[in-house]
């Protein structure tokens, strides 16, 4: 199920954002006792919708993402949320040991092997150590994926081709990242076939959840068009086929 309900979430109070983010226009207070940092479509048109479609998708392929929901702001457009949890670590030099293997997590290979094969899927190029959020759980940190500004329909439509460029921040980490922990093959092929198995109904359903506001119609409909293609299922293989000889390592 997903973590966003079908009910929107009224902003009572909100400021800018000052989180050294590119996309995040503002942050504020939810009616349901929640703070939420917000993408909006007056600041970057094109980010709610690929941060809806993007956390979906990660949800139906195993990949954990912050709660999130579509935020009603007066005098604006609906606005894309996601939740600020306190428990999030955000001590930079114990994110980079954690990453670094030098603090426990769980299963970390596993999952930063699943999230850079998603990552790849939706063309997102900007993935930096950053953009992973750790939680203290009892035995070491599990993490989760978030921000998918530079993904999906950041690049226009339809997707780039593949593969990222080599120096961009989603490969260059990752390279990075593999020196501690080795990549997982069978994690990132389980998110493959779950984005293979993906039918168009269900594309169909996620942009029928969106406001309307983020993504005229022709547009959803050269998605939902894409879906069933061939185009997806050769982008699918592609990756797989360079994971496992390790081309787009």
């Amino acid at each position: 199920m997903p973590k966003a309900g079908l009910f929107h979430v009224n902003i009572r109070s909100c400021d800018p954002a000052n989180l050294g983010s590119a996309d995040a226009a503002l942050v504020g207070m939810g009616d349901d006792g929640f703070d939420y940092v917000i993408k909006t479509v007056e600041k970057t048109p094109n980010v709610p919708a690929s941060e809806w479609l993007c956390h979906r998708l990660s949800e139906l392929c195993n990949i954990v993402v912050p709660q999130y929901a579509i935020l009603n702001i007066p005098k604006m457009k609906p606005a894309f949320g996601s939740r600020y949890d306190s428990a999030f670590e955000t001590n930079t030099l114990l994110i980079l040991d954690i990453l670094s293997g030098q603090e426990k997590a769980n299963i970390l290979a596993e999952r930063l092997s699943a999230i850079y094969a998603f990552d790849l899927f939706v063309h997102n190029d900007d993935r930096h150590f950053g953009n992973y959020m750790f939680t203290k759980a009892m035995n070491g940190y599990s993490v989760k994926a978030f921000d998918f500004s530079r993904a999906w329909l950041h690049h226009g439509w339809p997707l780039p081709d593949l593969p990222l460029h080599p120096s961009c921040n989603t490969v260059d980490c990752f390279r990075d990242l593999i020196k501690h922990h080795q990549f997982n093959l069978k994690a990132a092929d389980v998110v493959l076939d779950r984005l293979s198995e993906l039918n168009v109904g269900s594309i169909q359903n996620i942009h029928t959840e969106m406001p309307t506001e983020w993504l005229p119609k022709p547009s959803r409909n050269k998605i939902i068009k894409w879906w069933p293609s061939k185009d997806r299922l050769e982008r699918i293989e592609f990756i797989r086929g360079g994971l496992k000889d390790g081309t787009l390592l």
